[in-house]
């Protein structure tokens, strides 16, 4: 399962992660609601988020402009 951190003093809060996030589970509509990731978790700088929606090629690592997100092994 692909692991994903996000690092939100480098989020930009473009939220393309959930809209590309969306895409990939419903390819016919852009719905960030049925995102797999979530730009905002706690109140913590760093989260891990479990994902397994891409295998080892999440598509919102792609999409990220700030580089906040960083898949880290299991």
């Amino acid at each position: 399962m692909a692991r994903i951190r996000i690092d939100r003093q480098k989020c930009c809060e473009c939220f393309l992660c959930e809209i590309i996030c969306s895409l990939q589970y419903n390819p016919n509509a852009v719905n960030p609601k049925r995102s797999r990731i979530g730009a905002f978790f706690s109140k913590s700088d760093l989260e891990v988020i479990s994902c397994d929606r891409c295998g080892d090629d999440p598509q919102c690592l792609k999409a990220c402009l700030s580089d906040a997100l960083h898949l880290v092994a299991q």
